[in-house]
C-alpha cells in the first residue's frame, strides 16, 4: 500500500475493526427494537419503457402515403394514444423501421380522434390533412382539421375567418370540375348556420358546395346527415364529386346515402330503370368510395352497410357504379361480402391491380377471406394465403412504398392475423404475405380490473385480471403474472380454466393462505364451470354449492375475508342476485361448503350493486362493511353504505345524518396518525349530512372530509382506494376518472398522506391518461413500488398500456454495498470486506489508497441515504 501523504496514512486493520464494531453494536441495538433497515427517502417517478406495446394501442381509423420532403412514408391516425411504445396521440408516422409522433411547438399528435387524412397541395407544397373531433395539433388550436407540411402543425383557417366547425369525418383531394381543391365533410363558422355538407378548401378560403338557398343533407328525422366519405369519380363527362354516408336527402332531393355534384346541384344516383322497385341510392350507410379498373374502364365501387341498391336490388355491402348503371359483385357461392364493408383499396399484389376490401365480414362471394380481393370477374383472398384471418375490424386501407417495395397497410380494431401478433396495424407485401409492423407485443396489458400481491417464499409476487398482449398472438391472457420481466399466464392443470378474470383476493380459511379468483371458468369444450374459484396447486376448484351452482345474476365485484365469530369466510358482493339456486341479493358468505345470505329483519342482501367490501373495527368489534348503489340492506334503510356485524345490518350513520348522497365505490381502512379509520370513495357530495366531495373518512362515530390546504375532496370520480406503504411510508392512495384532488391537479391518482394530497409525477407528466381501477405496493430490491392498473394508455406523460409502476428511480446508493436496496448493518459489514480486499468499490475518498478516510466517507454516504 502506498503512503503518499499525511492524509492517506493507512489505517490499521484492527483499528477499522474497532470502528466498525462501535457502529455495528449500534446498530444492532437499533435493530433489536423492531426496525430492519433505516428508512430512506426517495422522489418516485412512473417508470419508462416498461409496460408499453409495440403496436397501437387503440383503433386506427385513417391511412395515407405522404412524401415529407425525405420520402414516402405511411401515415395512420385514429383513436389510438401510444404506438411503438411512443405517446403520439391519435397521429403516428412509420419511418421504416419504427413508429413516431408528429411533434408541433407545443405537444405532439392531436387530442382527440382522427376520423380522415388527405394529402393536399395548396400552392406551398403537398402537406397532410387531418381532420376529426380534436380542438388541438401540436398543441396549438386546430378546430377539426389540421395541416401537417413534415415539420410543423398549422390550423386550416380561411382569409374569411372560416374554419371546420363540426367533426370532420371525411377528407378528400381531388377535382369537381372546378380545379384541384381539398373537400372535408363539414360546416362552417363563417356560413350562418348553414346545413351540414361537403365543404370546399382551396388553399385560402372555404366555400360551401351546394347550391344558393340549399338545405344541405339530412335525415328523415330532420336532423343532420353523416358524409363518411367523399371521391371524384369521372364517368365520362368530366369529374364529379361524389359523398356517401348515411343521409335521405340532399337540398330536398331524395338521394338515400350517395349524392353526386354535377357543377350546381346534388343529385341521386340513378339508373334509366330506377332498379327493381323504383328508387335511388342504397338502403344503408356508405364508409368508403373507390376507383378501379376492371379492364372495362374506371368504375366507382361503392362500400358499406347496406343490404341492397334501388330499393330492391341485392348488393351485400358493395356494389359498382359505372356512371350509368349498377353492378353487382359477385362470387361462387354469393354476392357480395357476410357483412359492413369499411374500406378500399386498389392495389398491385405481384399479379396485377386488384380491388382490396376489408371491414366486419369473414367471407367475399363465398370465399372465406376478412381482407378480400376482387379482379373484375371474382373474389379470392389475398396471394398465397388460404384465408385472411383477423380478429376484428378493418377500418383502414393505403397502398404505399416505404423503401422496400410495394405493401398494402391494414389498420383496425384487430390483435392478430391468423396467428401473426398485429395490434391494430399489418401489412401486405406481395411474395412475402401478411406482416406485423413490430414483431414484439411488448408488457402493457389491453385493460386491467384488478391487482394482487402475493407473498410467495418471502418474495412479492404481482398477479393481474386484465387482457394481456402475447407476442405469438395465439393467447389472450385474461389472469397473468409479473416476472419481473414479462407477463405470463400461470400453468393450470384441469378442466377448470380460466376464462375471464374480474377480481382476486388471497385469504385463509383456515387451511393456509389460497388465491381466490372471481370471473368466468370454462373447461376446454367451452362449458361454463362456476363464477368463483380457489387456486389449488395447478389447479382451479370452483366454489359449488350443493346443487352444483355459483353466482347467478350478475357478476363478482368485490371479495373479502370476515370472521363473524364462527371462523373465517370468504364473502362475495357484486351485481349477482343468486347463490347456487338461493336469493342472496348481491352478496353471500362461501363457508367452505356452501353460500350462505346475508338475511336482516325485513330482507336478505341490499337492493343495488356492491362495489367494495372492507372489514373494520368501529369501537364495537370487526364488521364487515359493504358499499356500492343500493338503499337498504337486510330491509333496514342504508344509503349507498352499510355494515353487517355477523348477524344483522346497520346503517352506518352520523350525528346528522345517514349514508351518502350517491354511490360509493372504494373502501380502505387507513390510519392517518390519530387512529385507523375508514375511508369511502365514489361519487358523493355529502355524507351523513357533511359536505365531502367524493371522500370521507369514518370513524365509528361521525363522517369527515379530508381536508386539504388546497381543498376538499377531489374532482370527478374514485373507483378504487388502497392504504400502502410505498418508499416514503404509509400513505392512502386513491384511484378513478377524477382529474383534481384538494385543489392541485393529479389526473386520475393521488396520495393522501393524512395532511395532504399530492399527484404522482413521471418524467413527462402528472398521473395517468384515463381510469385507474386498481392499485398495489410490491417490494422489490428493499424497496416499496406502486402498481396501477386500469384503461390508461399514458403514465407520466409516457406510454405504459393499462399497467405502471411508479418507484424510486435513482441512481444505487453508494454507501448500498450489497445491492438489497436499503440501508441496513450488512452494508457495513460489505464495506468491512471490501477494505480487507484492497477492492476498489471501498476507496469511498477516491485517493486510490485504503485510510480512515474511505471509512468516514462510507459513513458519510450511509448517513446521507439514498436521494
Amino acid at each position: 500500500m502506498t503512503i503518499r501523504s499525511e492524509r492517506a496514512r493507512p489505517i490499521s486493520r484492527p483499528l477499522a475493526r474497532v470502528m466498525l464494531a462501535i457502529v455495528t453494536q449500534s446498530l444492532t441495538l437499533f435493530l433489536a427494537v423492531g426496525e430492519t433497515a433505516f428508512a430512506q427517502s426517495c422522489v418516485p417517478t412512473w417508470a419508462e419503457g416498461v409496460f408499453c406495446v409495440e403496436g397501437l394501442d387503440w383503433d386506427v381509423r385513417a391511412a395515407v402515403a405522404f412524401d415529407d420532403g425525405t420520402g414516402e412514408k405511411l401515415y395512420v391516425g385514429g383513436d389510438f394514444v401510444t404506438a411503438g411504445c411512443e405517446v403520439v396521440n391519435h397521429v403516428a408516422v412509420w419511418d421504416g423501421t419504427r413508429w413516431a409522433g408528429l411533434e408541433g411547438s407545443d405537444g405532439v399528435g392531436v387530442d382527440r380522434i382522427v376520423w380522415s387524412m388527405a394529402v393536399y397541395d395548396d400552392g406551398a407544397g403537398p402537406a397532410l390533412y387531418v381532420g376529426g373531433e380534436f380542438r388541438t395539433a401540436g398543441g396549438v388550436p386546430a378546430e377539426y382539421l389540421a395541416r401537417w407540411d413534415g415539420s410543423a402543425w398549422s390550423a386550416v383557417q380561411g382569409a374569411s375567418g372560416a374554419s371546420a366547425r363540426s367533426g370532420v369525418d371525411a377528407l378528400h383531394a381531388g377535382d369537381d370540375g372546378s380545379g384541384a381543391a381539398l373537400f372535408a365533410s363539414t360546416r362552417l363558422s363563417a356560413a350562418g348556420g348553414a346545413p351540414y355538407g361537403v365543404a370546399r378548401w382551396d388553399g385560402g378560403d372555404w366555400s360551401m358546395v351546394m347550391p344558393a338557398g340549399g338545405s344541405g343533407f339530412a335525415r328523415p328525422s330532420g336532423t343532420s346527415g353523416s358524409i363518411q366519405t367523399i371521391g371524384t369519380f369521372d364517368d365520362g363527362s368530366g369529374p364529379s364529386l361524389y359523398a356517401g354516408g348515411l343521409f335521405e336527402t340532399v337540398d330536398g332531393e331524395l338521394a338515400n346515402n350517395l349524392a353526386r355534384w354535377d357543377g350546381t346541384a346534388w343529385r341521386g344516383l340513378r339508373t334509366p330503370g330506377g332498379g327493381t322497385a323504383g328508387g335511388t341510392g342504397v338502403d344503408g350507410t356508405v364508409y368508403d368510395l373507390e376507383i378501379y379498373d376492371d379492364g372495362r374502364g374506371d368504375a366507382l365501387y361503392v362500400g358499406g352497410f347496406f343490404r341492397e341498391f334501388e330499393r330492391g336490388a341485392t348488393a351485400n355491402y358493395i356494389v359498382r357504379w359505372d356512371g350509368a348503371d349498377w353492378e353487382t359483385l359477385d362470387g361462387p357461392s354469393g354476392t357480395g361480402t357476410t357483412n359492413a364493408v369499411f374500406a378500399l383499396a386498389t392495389f398491385d399484389d405481384g399479379q396485377g391491380e386488384h380491388l382490396y376490401a376489408g371491414g366486419q365480414f369473414f367471407s367475399a362471394g363465398g370465399v372465406f377471406a376478412d381482407v378480400a380481393r376482387w379482379d373484375g370477374a371474382q373474389w379470392s383472398a389475398p396471394p398465397g394465403d388460404v384465408r385472411s384471418d383477423f380478429d376484428g375490424r378493418v377500418y383502414a386501407l393505403a397502398a404505399w412504398d416505404g423503401g422496400d417495395g410495394p405493401a398494402l397497410f391494414v389498420g383496425g380494431d384487430f390483435e392478430q392475423i391468423d396467428t401473426i401478433g398485429a395490434l391494430r396495424a399489418a401489412r401486405l407485401r406481395p411474395g412475402a404475405g401478411w406482416e406485423s409492423f413490430l414483431p414484439i407485443v411488448g408488457n402493457g396489458l389491453n385493460s386491467v380490473s384488478d391487482l394482487l400481491v402475493s407473498n410467495e417464499g418471502g418474495v412479492d409476487v404481482l398477479y393481474a385480471a386484465a387482457g394481456a398482449f402475447e407476442p405469438s398472438g395465439e393467447i389472450r391472457s385474461i389472469w397473468a403474472r409479473w416476472t419481473g420481466e414479462r407477463w405470463v399466464e400461470p400453468v393450470t392443470e384441469g378442466d377448470a380454466r380460466v376464462w375471464s378474470a374480474r377480481v382476486m383476493h388471497e385469504f385463509d380459511d383456515g387451511a393456509g393462505d389460497a388465491l381466490y379468483l372471481a370471473g368466468t371458468f370454462r373447461t376446454p369444450s367451452g362449458l361454463d364451470v362456476g363464477t368463483l374459484a380457489r387456486r389449488e396447486g395447478l389447479r382451479w376448484q370452483p366454489l359449488l354449492g350443493p346443487g352444483g351452482g355459483g353466482a347467478t345474476g350478475g357478476s363478482i365485484s368485490a371479495l373479502a375475508g370476515f370472521d363473524d365469530g364462527t371462523g373465517p369466510a370468504l364473502y362475495l358482493a357484486g351485481g349477482f342476485t343468486e347463490a347456487d339456486g338461493a336469493v342472496v341479493n348481491r352478496i353471500a358468505k362461501w363457508d367452505g361448503a356452501q353460500y350462505v345470505p346475508l338475511a336482516g329483519p325485513a330482507g336478505v342482501g341490499v337492493d343495488g350493486q356492491i362495489r367494495s367490501l372492507a372489514v373494520f373495527d368501529d369501537g364495537n368489534g370487526p364488521a364487515l362493511y359493504v358499499a356500492g348503489n343500493f338503499t337498504q340492506a337486510g330491509g333496514v334503510p342504508a344509503s349507498s353504505i352499510a355494515r353487517w356485524d355477523g348477524s344483522a345490518w346497520s346503517a352506518v350513520a352520523g350525528p346528522m345524518g345517514e349514508g351518502l348522497s350517491r354511490e360509493a365505490w372504494g373502501l380502505a381502512v387507513y390510519d392517518d396518525g390519530s387512529g385507523p379509520a375508514l375511508y369511502v370513495g365514489g361519487l358523493f357530495d355529502t355524507a351523513g349530512g357533511v359536505e365531502v366531495d367524493r371522500i370521507a373518512r369514518w370513524d365509528g362515530v361521525q363522517w369527515t372530509p379530508l381536508v386539504a390546504p388546497g381543498g376538499i375532496g377531489v374532482r370527478g370520480r374514485i373507483e378504487t382506494l388502497e392504504a400502502l406503504v410505498d418508499s416514503n411510508g404509509p400513505a392512502l392512495y386513491a384511484g378513478g376518472s377524477f382529474s383534481g384532488a384538494g385543489g392541485r391537479t393529479v389526473n386520475r391518482i393521488a396520495r393522501w398522506d393524512g395532511q395532504d394530497w399530492s399527484p404522482l409525477e413521471g418524467p413527462k407528466g402528472v398521473g395517468v391518461s384515463t381510469q385507474v381501477d386498481a392499485i398495489v405496493s410490491v417490494v422489490e430490491g428493499g424497496r416499496a413500488a406502486v402498481y396501477a392498473g386500469g384503461r390508461f394508455r399514458v403514465a407520466g406523460g409516457v406510454a405504459s398500456s393499462a399497467i405502471a409502476r411508479w418507484s424510486c428511480e435513482a441512481p444505487a446508493c453508494p454507501a448500498d454495498l450489497d445491492g438489497d436496496g436499503a440501508l441496513t448493518i450488512f452494508d457495513f459489514l460489505a464495506f468491512q470486506n471490501a477494505f480487507d480486499a484492497m477492492d476498489p468499490a471501498a476507496d469511498f475518498d477516491g485517493d486510490g489508497a485504503f485510510t480512515i478516510f474511505d471509512f468516514l466517507a462510507f459513513q458519510n454516504a450511509f448517513d446521507a441515504g439514498c436521494v
